[in-house]
């Protein structure tokens, strides 16, 4: 099973979530849900999507704020995967 993913942790280009859910933590980081705004990376300015990214494609069985929560796999609206979250925090699809 997948980890929870979390402020700061990162897509398969490097793009790190810039937000979370304030009232949720995961290892004293707030967790991510879908629509979360992604930091700009590679192969942005070229590939415009990839300069705005959000979040997406999170675990409907396990809703924060009643929204799906995104774990390790799940791609952003721009196509890359999220590489990095929570080790010890998993929750299922």
């Amino acid at each position: 099973m997948p980890g929870i993913v979390r402020k700061g942790d990162k897509n398969s280009a490097g793009g790190a979530t810039l937000s979370g859910e304030g009232n949720f933590k995961v290892n004293s980081k707030n967790a991510v849900v879908n629509g979360t705004k992604v930091a700009k990376h590679k192969p942005c300015p070229l590939v415009v999507i990839h300069c705005s990214a959000t979040t997406k494609g999170g675990t409907g069985s396990f809703l924060i704020n009643n929204t799906p929560t995104n774990v390790i796999g799940n791609s952003d609206s721009c196509g890359h995967s999220r590489r990095i979250g929570s080790k010890d925090f998993i929750i299922g699809n």
